[in-house]
């Protein structure tokens, strides 16, 4: 069965010198359970890229050592596989072209209950072995009727 959520992504970016940036999205989702993960379901309209459907994807089993995967279709498409210690290639297609990017985890936390819950992700990301930025991503939703603070 879905939920209906609410959701707020919190992207932060510590570039390599010293510039920082951050960004926020707000929206309405969809969270629901299917053959032992908990998806979550949203769509973003990305800055200057146009719509793109992304599903957030993790284990109920995996409390102790979390892997959460990140998917996302329309103008921006790439996935993303977060998982503490190791790295993650592949690439990103925009409107702009591809890129090949590498990320490597260092940290995953979900701190969780049912209808509300945040996910909390640290990584650098490179792009030709050149590190481009080190980005923290809280994830935080909950069901739809509640407010997010």
């Amino acid at each position: 069965m879905e939920q209906d959520v609410t959701l707020q992504v919190i992207t932060y970016i510590r570039h390599p010198y010293g510039e920082e940036d951050r960004m926020t999205f707000q929206g309405k989702g969809k969270l629901y359970l299917k053959d032992e993960s908990v998806y979550l379901r949203y769509e973003e309209q990305l800055e200057d890229l146009g719509k793109t459907a992304t599903i957030v994807q993790w284990k109920e089993a995996e409390k102790d050592s979390p892997v959460v995967t990140i998917i996302r279709q329309g103008d921006v498409s790439m996935k993303q596989v977060f998982e503490k210690g190791k790295t993650w290639s592949n690439a990103y297609l925009s409107p702009y072209g591809r890129l090949e990017l590498e990320m490597i985890t260092h940290q995953v936390k979900i701190e969780k209950e049912w209808l509300k819950g945040k996910i909390y992700l640290s990584y650098d990301v490179y792009i030709d072995q050149q590190k481009i930025g080190h980005y923290q991503v809280e994830i935080e939703y909950q069901e739809e009727r509640g407010i997010l603070h």
